[in-house]
């Protein structure tokens, strides 16, 4: 066991090494992530066969999964894990009263562990030995499954698991209309399965994979909008560091500036537009920080506001066609470690829609990008 545990050490110190260079995609698709996921796998089924109780398998598994995230993803700047332990979920049980009448009542139940929309739950060896047990525990699951898409619509994943042997279940919009008309109709998407370097492989993608964020209209409106940092969101940082930066403009950025002015035709005077005038004037102000500004500001903030959200909406774009395409043209991470120049040249190339064409993909840069990013 000691050096199983060393080896994992080991293996975390690669992996560390391997994310300064490579995309975490690529590096959960390496050996040294098969070797973790074969040493992870006789971990777990260690700590099955000396567990006294399903809660030690719980806090053991768990704290196993929650390693990886402290000592290799998050000293490698990648979102940790984040678990919710023992969550608690509303049930709806049916039972046959002495009547012979079918009655519904309302109970609570807990989820062992829950890490995004991806639920652990644990069984002790003793109580997951027989298909009577399996099947119970797997309809357990989706109950719980169930009772988190009706708080939230959204995919949902479960593994039952003993440490030894292990069985998935998914939850989505389709398996809800089958559980609605028949929750017994509702079919595991595996057997319950040995856990296997195969298996723990599964397990460690699911916890890495479903805690990222949905690429939706309400999540970047969180992301961008809503969450601050030092009083100001992500948009109003990057707005305020172009606006900045057009106190000194060349002329190559000048010429791109007044080109780009000529295309708003901003009403200053109109009196029946005041309060719209005003209001318009208020809340550019307020983008940088300050609680007047004259018409000249306006064009400028307006510009750098503009360059801001065309940069976030083309770099989304440009990491989600690298997750579908792969890192074989083009890398995220290396986008980051270049240096000034570099990343100068990459960007524009992504602005110029080069970099689609390089990953075979539809060019994803129909917004017009101000020449302030690429001078």
């Amino acid at each position: 066991m000691v050096n199983r545990k060393q080896k994992i050490v080991e293996c975390y110190d690669k992996l560390r090494k391997e994310l300064k260079k490579e995309e975490r995609d690529v590096v959960i698709k390496g050996e040294t992530w098969k070797n973790l996921m074969q040493l992870m796998a006789d971990e777990f089924n260690s700590i099955s066969s000396s567990a006294s109780s399903e809660a030690d398998i719980a806090t053991n598994i768990d704290s196993q999964i929650l390693s990886l995230s402290s000592y290799v993803f998050a000293p490698s700047g990648l979102h940790e894990f984040e678990l919710d332990k023992e969550r608690k979920v509303n049930l709806i049980k049916e039972t046959l009263g002495e009547d012979n009448i079918i009655h519904v009542i309302k109970t609570k139940g807990r989820i062992d562990s829950k890490y995004a929309s991806f639920v652990i739950e644990y069984k002790h060896p003793n109580a997951y030995k027989t298909t009577a047990d399996t099947d119970r525990a797997m309809r357990q699951a989706l109950e719980y499954l169930n009772s988190l898409y009706e708080e939230k619509e959204d995919n949902y994943l479960a593994v039952i698991t003993d440490g030894n042997r292990c069985q998935f279940v998914a939850f989505n919009n389709q398996i809800k209309e089958i559980y609605d008309q028949d929750k017994y109709a509702v079919n595991p998407i595996t057997s319950v399965h040995r856990l296997n370097a195969d298996m723990a492989n599964r397990i460690f993608k699911a916890v890495i994979e479903l805690q990222v964020k949905a690429l939706t209209a309400e999540n970047l409106i969180k992301d961008l909008v809503e969450d601050k940092y030092d009083g100001k969101n992500k948009i109003q940082h990057l707005t305020l560091a172009f606006y900045n930066s057009l106190e000194s403009m060349n002329n190559i950025t000048a010429i791109s500036y007044s080109q780009w002015m000529n295309n708003f035709g901003l009403s200053h005077d109109d009196i029946s537009k005041q309060k719209a005038i005003e209001d318009r004037r208020r809340d550019l102000a307020a983008l940088i920080g300050r609680e007047q500004i004259e018409t000249d500001e306006e064009y400028k903030i307006l510009f750098s506001l503009q360059t801001a959200i065309a940069i976030l909406a083309i770099l989304i774009a440009y990491r989600v066609v690298l997750l579908v395409k792969g890192n074989s043209v083009g890398s995220f991470r290396n986008l980051v470690n270049m240096n000034m120049e570099e990343r100068r040249i990459e960007l524009g190339k992504i602005a110029e829609g080069t970099a689609a064409f390089n990953l075979n993909a539809v060019s994803y840069t129909h917004l017009t990008l101000p020449t302030i990013l690429r001078v």
